[in-house]
């Protein structure tokens, strides 16, 4: 009996120096690299190269290059696990600190991740994260959940979305950056319907996508958005998507770059008259600046997102479709309506004008306008720091 109490003994005494051993940092280290070595599938580093499907953007990298070195440890493992439609995967070489940091590394990542990954239309935007415990390490595993079965099946909806994208392409036949970029903004709106809610829940995923936007030609603010990125980024014009909200809901929108300047654009805020023709397309936010774009929108993280200061391609300045405090407003005001060739309305912008529904009514009145004068009154729109005025149906 007292061998048996003795061996006891003993064994505690060495399994107690062996964890003592283990637990000493530099052992503990090496040890945990062995497993990570042993156990742990070797990655591909992220690179502006990086490839997740042959519908990749030029510019996949500003929400990456803003992430800590943590956070880009996960956006790379992200990056691997969705190239092969992995539906779990471990976060690599990531240092657990504790559960809330964790989690908001990992929503940050996965932000930047879908921001600057369009072409990433088939994975759900819900996510599991489990936490696992082993002798050497705990380690961090995420779950997906993707809409296509395999990579032969997402092959089949990538050529369908290729085909939607050489159509947009073909009717681009200026070479002119902001002209490609106006008739792009026009086609996608003209043909995209924005696919209307009362609960963000109930909108279907593919909304959100560019296989919403470019095959079912339904699609939401994001859908919009990552089409036009993809788009654009096919005619050489420079874009990120910014993410914030409009009337105190989430809320996306492009910004584009022209002569190394940075504009705003929200294609689906170009579609906001809603009593109005599906097909008509506005240009209240077709590269406007930051200032204007915050009268009505709130930008998020606004530290990591480029100023956008210079005004020369503002649809309405570089079209001469503005009217200013110097301008005679009745004689400029005359003009764009002369050149207009919009069938439904006429839309212009205003620098510093005051009083411009009254003196729309009175020079509309007094010259026989009739296209837009009915009863002796007409029917019109102010939206941001533009006019919207609407031809009699």
């Amino acid at each position: 009996m007292k061998k048996v109490f003795i061996t006891f003994i003993i064994f505690f005494i060495v399994f107690g120096i062996i964890i003592g051993i283990f637990n000493i940092p530099f052992i503990k280290e090496r040890l945990k690299s062995i497993s990570n070595m042993i156990f742990i599938e070797q990655i591909e580093e992220y690179t502006d190269d990086f490839e997740i499907n042959k519908l990749k953007v030029s510019n996949q990298s500003f929400y990456y290059n803003k992430l800590s070195d943590e956070q880009k440890r996960i956006y790379t493992c992200i990056a691997n696990s969705v190239k092969k439609l992995d539906e779990v995967f471990l976060l690599q070489n990531y240092n657990i600190v504790d559960n809330d940091t964790t989690m908001t590394d990992i929503e940050k990542s996965m932000q930047a991740f879908f921001a600057d990954h369009p072409e990433v239309f088939y994975v759900d935007n819900k996510y599991t994260v489990s936490t696992k415990h082993t002798f050497f390490n705990d380690y961090v595993e995420i779950y997906l959940t993707y809409s296509v079965s395999n990579l032969s099946e997402l092959e089949v909806r990538i050529s369908e979305i290729e085909g939607k994208i050489e159509q947009y392409l073909a009717q681009v036949s200026d070479k002119e950056l902001f002209n490609a970029e106006l008739v792009l903004h026009d086609l996608l709106g003209k043909n995209v319907e924005y696919y209307d809610y009362e609960d963000l829940e109930s909108v279907p995923q593919e909304c959100h996508t560019i296989y919403g936007a470019f095959i079912n030609n339904k699609a939401v603010c994001d859908g919009f958005t990552k089409a036009l990125q993809i788009l654009l980024d096919r005619k050489n014009i420079e874009n990120i998507i910014v993410l914030g909200n409009l009337e105190k809901e989430s809320h996306a929108w492009n910004m584009v770059k022209l002569e190394n300047e940075w504009y705003h654009v929200d294609l689906t805020s170009d579609k906001s008259i809603k009593d109005m023709n599906s097909s008509i397309v506005l240009h209240t936010y077709f590269n406007v600046t930051t200032e204007q774009i915050e009268k009505t929108h709130t930008i998020e993280n606004k530290e990591i997102i480029p100023s956008a200061i210079q005004t020369k391609y503002n649809y309405y300045l570089y079209t001469g479709k503005n009217i200013t405090v110097a301008d005679d407003f009745n004689t400029k005001f005359k003009q764009i309506l002369d050149e207009n060739d919009n069938e439904y309305l006429v839309e212009f912008g205003v620098s510093g004008v005051t009083s411009v529904a009254e003196k729309m009514v009175d020079f509309l009145s007094g010259n026989r306008y009739q296209d837009y004068v009915a009863n002796n009154k007409i029917t019109y729109y102010s939206l941001l720091d533009s006019y919207v005025l609407v031809k009699n149906k």
